[in-house]
């Protein structure tokens, strides 16, 4: 195969990989192009009406409702895993973004007719769930930074938490229909000033938690923090624009609804691409504190705004700073100090724009200047203590581990002093048995001084009885019981030769463990029709030394005519010397056989080790594998995915026939057979090659090329294949694809590693010799020169432990030089490392 066909087939997915980092890149253009429309439309005073309930339901069904009960299922299942209250704060904010517009529209319905809305009623129940929804989102984020809290009971929190959700808007609708909220909306004239607040509050915490996750990203680098961050910069653009529209379902209006449609979207993007990261948390803990205590300040004063403008608008306050003292204690106790002081100012403010006549202005007036001195002093003071209290708390906590830590170590301690008193009893205890140890150790030295003396004595005596004749006689008669020895004889049994001996002494003299054998013998021999020959080697005891020694009897027994034994005679050879020596070898003979056996064990462990790193590579190379399936599958899934999206969109627009349907069919019917085949594709990869066969060097290269394509593509590394020629060889075709595919997965890790401009590898195939050549080069700047000469080791990577084994290269190195009789070798170029198969 040439490399520019190579390039050829490599070119889809290389484009496909491009548009993908295009619309991540790109992702936040939509947000100025939506506010400079509006700005746009606002300023040319547009007012062109079109108010269809029902396709608002549509709309928000399709787009707000389905993204807010995905984003609440994912951190459903991720508060079961990290019992945290911001993480299900979140979800609680994505359930009340998701159901606030189509709550809003049907409880208008409902209120006025079937075919006609509300406007008032739609605008209220959808302006206070946004900015619940606002709040949520915050308030999560805000727990997730400054404290690390775990519930326990998830399970009841998940449910309470989820069911509080409708009946919350349940109560807002109640008490809309009521009339317990003050005006929010006119048709012609727009919002009130309490509506404007609490949607420009809605839009600041919004653009408040997007701008933290946009930090968050840049710290630590999540596509899912970056999604969800555009997401929540789309709904607070869709509200920026519903806040300046003047008449209701206008233009400007569903410019907004477009852009928290599109913020549906992205939070639906931000979805699938969590499930892909395998996030930790939605929200990673402890970062950007000290900016964000700031924020948090101000959502506390506003929100002490709404509620008063909101529930305690009839009650008359002697006292109207009253509601702002809440909003500074949360402020302290959050951020501290600092904090509080600017929760004291910031109430100031508000407090003087909207409940202190005359109403939306910033001065104040001489009669206010006592309460307004009252008012910062206690401010103060009340941030003064709710900082000391919080910092006392700290404290406190910290004494307490402190304590716990001292009482720890007090423990161990005393622990110690146990095991120390247990230490020295132990010790006495094994003194006093090594004590008695070495005495009974000198007493069976001095035994044993005694016995080698005794058997110098018997060695001399033996060399003595060697030097002469090395034979002794016997002489016995079996009818009268009488038994001669000869000196020699009396040597070899250890008898000096003045001392007599009977047939008694010599039985006794026998070892216990051979004496019935010797004993039933000379029974046979004495048998009446027996050859009365004799031949046996026994041990003895001697008579007087005690000692053990081997003997060599040959006798003849003699018969009467009666057929009875009247003597028997023989000789005895001490041969003890040669018993050792048997001894000896038969030690010699069972040390062998159990070094013989000792290295089968071995040869059988390091089989057992080859077996094991055999399945490590493969397990490898099975991850590998699954990664290239779903990169393989990713492209069709998305395209069947869209057909059957677009099937639903048709029938809903009327425009579904049966030549669409056919064309829909067919094309998905593609898609699936093009999946069934990567699967038998990689199916026959990994199975076991039984026996050698020829096969096409260049056919198993393209299809090995072909399973890595996907995860080539996806890392934008092209691959070069310079194949002038199509060698046949001998071997095994699946190992030989194991093989160049540990050698092109490691030049792809590390041109990742390396992050190297252009990264690409090549493939040569060649001849020379009627053998293959087959070379893989990268230009990721080559191996060490350290590492060079332990590349193809068992067990030796330059990777992390999590990332690789060191097994790949080393049975790479086995499959090629072992089982098919080549030889694998790697040297460094100029622009990289290259590896040479030769088979």
């Amino acid at each position: 195969m040439s490399s520019s066909s190579t390039n050829n087939s490599a070119l889809p997915a290389k484009i496909n990989r491009s548009k993908t980092h295009l619309l991540t890149r790109y992702a936040w253009l939509p947000i100025p192009v939506l506010l400079i429309f509006m700005l746009i439309v606002w300023a040319c005073d547009i007012h062109l009406l079109y108010n269809s309930p029902y396709t608002q339901i549509v709309t928000y069904l399709a787009f707000s409702s389905l993204a807010g009960v995905v984003i609440a299922s994912l951190t459903g299942r991720r508060f079961s895993i990290n019992p945290s209250p911001g993480i299900l704060l979140l979800g609680c904010g994505a359930l009340l973004w998701g159901f606030a517009g189509i709550s809003a529209i049907i409880a208008s319905l409902i209120k006025k007719s079937p075919h006609a809305v509300d406007v008032n009623i739609q605008v209220t129940i959808h302006n206070i769930c946004m900015w619940l929804a606002a709040w949520c989102h915050l308030a999560g984020i805000g727990i997730s930074l400054r404290w690390q809290v775990r519930v326990t009971r998830w399970k009841l929190w998940l449910a309470g938490a989820y069911l509080a959700i409708p009946v919350a808007i349940v109560c807002i609708v109640q008490a809309v229909f009521s009339g317990s909220f003050p005006l929010f909306f006119l048709q012609g004239s727009g919002g009130t000033p309490i509506r404007q607040l609490v949607l420009g509050s809605s839009i600041g915490m919004l653009l408040l938690s997007a701008l933290l996750l946009q930090a968050m990203h840049r710290k630590r680098y999540s596509l899912f923090l970056y999604w969800y961050s555009l997401a929540l910069l789309l709904m607070a653009t869709g509200l920026f624009g519903v806040m300046m529209q003047s008449v209701h379902s206008g233009l400007l209006g569903w410019i907004g609804r477009s852009a928290q449609a599109l913020g549906g979207i992205y939070m639906m993007r931000a979805a699938m691409v969590a499930r892909r990261e395998s996030l930790n948390s939605p929200i990673p803990e402890q970062a950007c504190e000290r900016r964000f205590s700031y924020g948090v300040s101000a959502v506390f004063v506003v929100t002490a705004v709404i509620v008063r403008l909101l529930f305690m608008q009839s009650i008359e306050l002697p006292y109207i700073f009253f509601t702002f003292y809440p909003a500074i204690i949360f402020s302290a106790l959050y951020g501290g100090l600092a904090s509080g002081l600017l929760a004291t100012v910031f109430s100031l403010l508000m407090a003087r724009y909207f409940f202190v006549s005359p109403m939306g202005q910033i001065s104040f007036a001489p009669v206010y200047t006592a309460s307004i001195l009252f008012f910062i002093a206690s401010g103060a003071i009340l941030s003064w203590i709710t900082a000391a209290m919080q910092q006392a708390q700290d404290r406190a906590i910290r004494a307490e581990a402190e304590t716990a830590l001292a009482a720890e170590r007090l423990h161990n301690a005393e622990l110690l002093k146990e095991h120390n008193t247990l230490l020295e009893q132990h010790v006495t205890e094994r003194t006093v048995e090594l004590a008695l140890t070495v005495e009974k150790l000198k007493q069976e030295i001095s035994f044993r001084s005694i016995i080698e003396k005794e058997l110098r004595h018997s060695e001399e005596t033996l060399q003595l009885a060697i030097k002469s004749t090395g034979l002794g006689t016997f002489d016995y008669y079996p009818q009268s019981g009488m038994l001669f020895w000869s000196e020699v004889n009396k040597w070899n049994f250890g008898i000096s030769p003045n001392v007599e001996v009977d047939f008694d002494q010599f039985v006794n003299s026998i070892h216990p463990e051979d004496r019935n054998q010797v004993l039933h013998m000379m029974d046979k021999a004495l048998q009446p029709g027996s050859s009365g020959e004799y031949r046996l080697d026994y041990r003895i005891i001697g008579i007087v030394d005690g000692g053990v020694r081997w003997i060599s009897e040959r006798g003849q027994a003699f018969f009467n005519d009666a057929g009875q034994a009247v003597r028997f005679i023989g000789v005895s050879r001490d041969i003890t010397r040669e018993m050792e020596e048997e001894d000896r070898r038969h030690a010699a003979e069972r040390a062998l056989q159990q070094e013989t056996e000792e290295r089968l064990k071995t040869l059988e462990a390091l089989r057992r080790k080859e077996q094991m790193l055999i399945q490590q590579s493969r397990q490898a190379a099975m991850g590998e594998m699954i990664g290239n399936i779903a990169h393989q599958w990713r492209q069709p899934l998305n395209t069947l995915g869209l057909t059957i999206q677009q099937l639903l969109l048709f029938h809903e627009l009327g425009e579904l026939n049966r030549e669409f349907l056919e064309e829909c069919v067919g094309s998905s019917m593609q898609l699936v057979l093009h999946m069934s085949q990567t699967i038998d594709d990689f199916r026959n990869y990994f199975k076991p090659d039984k026996e050698k066969v020829a096969f096409s060097v260049n056919e198993t290269l393209n299809r090995t090329i072909s399973l890595m394509s996907g995860s080539l593509n996806d890392k934008c590394i092209t691959v070069q294949v310079n194949a002038q020629v199509d060698p046949v060889v001998w071997g095994y075709p699946n190992e030989f694809s194991h093989v160049l595919l540990n050698i092109m997965t490691n030049a792809k890790d590390v041109l990742i590693e390396r992050a190297v401009s252009n990264p690409s590898i090549s493939v040569t195939v060649a001849e020379l010799d009627k053998r293959a050549i087959v070379t893989i080069t990268d230009n990721a700047g080559g191996i060490a020169e350290q590492n060079v000469e332990k590349i193809f080791d068992p067990y030796f990577t330059t990777k992390g432990p999590q990332d690789g084994t060191g097994v790949g290269l080393f049975m790479s190195k086995a499959i090629i030089e072992k089982n098919m009789g080549g030889r694998l070798s790697v040297r460094n170029l100029e622009a990289g490392a290259e590896f040479r198969i030769e088979i």
